[in-house]
């Protein structure tokens, strides 16, 4: 049941904040020390993994989401964020919950707060602006405001040609009056 699963997604996030918090001392081995240090006997061994996890994660859940293993993608974006991640992955992050958040849930007006954020955290970075777009004209049928979220992204110095033609495609479907292409 829908309605069952943003309360295991709750729960899953809980779980990870418990467990993270038993096992991850800190960000970097001094912090680590510190926190260690603080809560043992004297004496106690500690290991430091310092792997680069964020940048694991995050390949791991670009893959899901083409894979369009949804909720495994959305744990693994929960999991950069919940990491006091490098903005590049906040803002890509967030951009991606927010599309999940609309596309799974429906819920347009927490996606399009969400991906207020991610814009407000890069504010150069074409993608939120383009998935903002989307919802705002599939989701609330607003396609003047779309029109203005596409344009500035076709402004963004180099693009891929192929975002281009896709975005040059969105704005001439929305200007004709056409249905929003998802």
């Amino acid at each position: 049941s829908t309605l069952g699963e943003p309360v295991v997604r709750q729960a899953v996030l809980q779980a990870m904040r418990i467990m993270g918090g038993q096992y991850v001392l800190g960000r970097t081995i001094e912090e680590g020390l510190r926190k260690g240090t603080a809560g043992n006997r004297p004496g106690t061994r500690f290991s430091f993994d310092m792997l680069g996890e964020g940048a694991r994660t995050m390949a791991d859940a670009e893959r899901y989401f083409e894979d369009q293993d949804y909720l495994k993608a959305f744990e693994h974006y929960q999991s950069i964020l919940t990491n006091d991640p490098p903005a590049d992955l906040y803002v890509q992050s967030m951009t991606r919950v927010g599309w999940l958040v609309w596309a799974l849930n429906n819920e347009t007006d927490l996606a399009l707060q969400t991906l207020d954020r991610a814009i407000e955290a890069g504010p150069g970075d074409p993608l939120p602006l383009y998935v903002k777009g989307q919802v705002l004209w599939c989701g609330l049928g607003d396609a003047d405001q779309a029109l203005g979220l596409f344009r500035q992204v076709i402004a963004t110095d180099g693009l891929d040609p192929a975002v281009v033609r896709q975005v040059e495609d969105d704005i001439a479907i929305a200007e004709s009056g056409g249905a929003c292409s998802q």
